[in-house]
């Protein structure tokens, strides 16, 4: 919940994952309104199985304000120090 977006390719039997960070701004503020998707493809997929893991993996509202307060105070820090350095 760092307001990141990534592009993961995965596929079973192929060695690695790729993952590629899209040029967006970062969302830092609630939940993103932008698209987000999940695209999957196979056969004799267990829907129910598949949908219940997606559902148990979304944080909460709490929980994604209180990482992205993390992350802007994180960033806030970093600009100050690198200012400081800089002057």
């Amino acid at each position: 919940p760092d307001g990141r977006a990534f592009l993961v390719d995965f596929a079973e039997g192929l060695p690695g994952i790729a993952y590629t960070e899209l040029n967006i701004p970062r969302w830092l503020e609630g939940r993103p309104d932008r698209f987000s998707g999940i695209e999957v493809v196979g056969w004799n997929l267990e829907r129910a199985t598949i949908a219940q893991t997606l559902l148990a993996g979304c944080l909460s509202e709490g929980a994604i304000a209180h990482h992205q307060e993390q992350y802007k105070s994180l960033i806030s820090s970093e600009t100050d120090q690198a200012e400081t350095i800089l002057a």
